[in-house]
């Protein structure tokens, strides 16, 4: 519970501060943000909101894991795993419209939550906090794109996850030199952003293994041959 003190104490105390949203504002700024915010500590598992629920405000993710999901046919489509520094909920906020995806936490996690229309108007008051957000709205764009362009027009599921596996180490730029990264998904979860079953994710994954295209050691992903992750891909 000690770590949990660094975020419950403010924004404008946290020794863990990242580049993240709103991580990097002026001093001001963040005493401003304590005020309009209210940090609570969650278990893993709990769902922050839901699709189609009214947006009440957004959720700043100050440490832990959340999966960000939606529904497709009655199953979960997972989009992203949200991170320390991330904000969930603010593209429904801007709209005025329900929340469109679901948010739920993956492992304890302090999140600061803000009225929309605290959150309105605080963005108002700080260009830096507003050019955060923008930056904040690009970047989900473009993810949300590239995941459907991934379910869309990659047609196997061996294509999709390879992908993916792609997608969470970049390109090393050099040839020999092999990309790692923290690999924090499970394999359901796999299965869920692939649009596939956890059988097939578990079976594609020791392939990949045994022919030592990838590798995974503790949390970590290395890939040891991008040029034949990336044929599979294609």
């Amino acid at each position: 519970m000690g770590s949990d003190l660094l975020f419950l104490d403010g924004c404008a105390a946290c020794k863990a501060k990242s580049e993240q949203a709103f991580c990097n504002l002026p001093p001001d700024t963040l005493q401003l943000l304590d005020q309009i915010s209210l940090a609570v500590t969650y278990p893993a598992h709990v769902k922050l909101f839901s699709e189609d629920q009214p947006c009440r405000g957004v959720f700043i993710l100050c440490s832990g894991k959340a999966k960000v999901t939606a529904s497709r046919g009655g199953k979960p489509l997972m989009l992203r795993v949200a991170e320390s520094g991330d904000v969930l909920g603010l593209s429904a906020a801007f709209a005025r419209r329900n929340y469109e995806v679901n948010a739920e936490t993956l492992a304890p996690s302090v999140v600061r939550f803000m009225k929309r229309e605290d959150f309105i108007r605080f963005l108002g008051s700080s260009s830096d906090a507003l050019a955060n957000v923008m930056r904040i709205l690009s970047l989900e764009y473009q993810q949300a794109l590239e995941s459907l362009r991934n379910l869309g027009l990659l047609n196997t599921a061996t294509a999709r996850i390879a992908q993916l596996l792609l997608n969470i180490c970049a390109d090393p730029g050099e040839q020999n030199e092999a990309a790692s990264a923290r690999f924090l998904l499970t394999q359901e979860q796999i299965a869920q952003m692939t649009a596939t079953t956890r059988e097939t994710v578990t079976r594609l994954l020791v392939q990949l293994r045994r022919d030592r295209v990838i590798a995974i050691r503790g949390s970590n992903l290395v890939i040891r041959d991008r040029n034949a992750l990336e044929r599979l891909a294609s």
